[in-house]
């Protein structure tokens, strides 16, 4: 995992027209939290005279087969929702920025839904997995190259530690 941060600026607008959020969706798998976890990242079994206690706890763990499946399924759905929830035609869906940990997670996504691969920003080979982070290093970095541009409607997912997932339909 790479080290980053991202932060993005909200504000009213009057015209229904511009820039505005039209979806949004956070969830938890609680149930499914061993899939991806980091057990005791501090709380439960603090260092000692700076030496873990036990270093095992101090691992991110992950079953990677159930954590791709579930994660396919998960932009699948954050995506068929997205669209239903909207009324946005998919045709009209000028981007996806999704969380950069696997490409193939993407490309299996794409076969699934038939949403057309050069409308899906992959960009882990800048980014790395950063986590969070990658969707909003890569929607910079869309936006500095001229890419995704001011009017255009974008959908961001992502899926993480601890099993969670959230999604963002914007227009730009």
């Amino acid at each position: 995992f790479g080290d980053a941060a991202g932060a993005c600026v909200l504000s009213k607008s009057e015209d229904p027209k511009k820039h505005y959020l039209q979806y949004q969706k956070l969830q938890a798998y609680g149930n499914l939290g061993h899939w991806l976890d980091l057990p005791a990242p501090g709380a439960k079994y603090p260092p000692m005279d700076g030496q873990s206690i036990c270093k095992k706890n101090y691992t991110i763990s992950m079953d990677g087969q159930k954590v791709f499946k579930k994660a396919v399924e998960v932009f699948c759905t954050s995506y068929k929702d997205a669209i239903q929830n909207t009324g946005i035609n998919k045709n009209k869906l000028d981007w996806i920025v999704p969380h950069q940990a696997n490409e193939r997670i993407l490309q299996q996504f794409c076969k699934i839904t038939g949403f057309p691969i050069e409308k899906v920003i992959c960009d882990i080979k800048n980014t790395g997995n950063t986590s969070a982070a990658s969707i909003p290093l890569s929607f910079a970095r869309w936006v500095e190259q001229n890419k995704i541009k001011r009017g255009q409607i974008v959908l961001m997912i992502a899926v993480g530690g601890g099993m969670t997932s959230g999604s963002l339909l914007i227009r730009y």
